[in-house]
């Protein structure tokens, strides 16, 4: 059985371009429908079933790409640029990385569908992105919260 790495073929034409182009701020727009729609359910006090069942499909359709299939050059480009909208990346998770760690030494991902999804090293914080700061961040507010219960229940002053 002959087996090779076969990179995908897309043709560099105006048609690619214009649709790169357009993808790019369909892209934009619908995060920041995305945004103004959370935002109104959280004022609301509606169920974000909807929102949470949206997010997670789009993530499962966004990442297909990375499994060992054949797609065309339109839905990879769609796919690359609904990546950081799919993974929560509100904010720039790039330069705090460079700030707290010093990863020196990054291995490299093998097949070529990894590093054009953006996930070309096989560090978790860099892979994770902003999803890495959420969980740090739920996790110090969750410490936080405990640490003054304790506080407050073991404290004369606010009984």
């Amino acid at each position: 059985m002959l087996r090779s790495q076969i990179p995908p073929q897309s043709p560099s034409s105006s048609l690619m371009e214009g649709m790169a182009s357009a993808s790019e701020s369909a892209s934009s727009t619908s995060q920041a429908l995305v945004a103004v729609h959370f935002s109104i359910n959280l004022l609301l006090s509606a169920s974000l079933n909807m929102i949470w069942s949206l997010m997670n499909t789009m993530q499962i359709m966004v990442h297909l790409p990375l499994l060992s299939l054949s797609f065309p050059p339109n839905a990879q480009t769609i796919s690359e640029l609904f990546l950081s909208l799919a993974n929560f990346d509100v904010i720039p998770h790039e330069i705090i990385n460079k700030f707290v760690f010093d990863f020196k030494v990054q291995m490299k991902m093998n097949a070529p569908r990894f590093e054009q999804m953006g996930y070309g090293e096989t560090n978790f914080i860099l892979n994770s992105g902003t999803s890495f700061w959420l969980l740090i961040i739920w996790v110090f507010l969750g410490v936080l919260s405990i640490i003054l219960t304790f506080v407050s229940s073991n404290s004369t002053r606010f009984e």
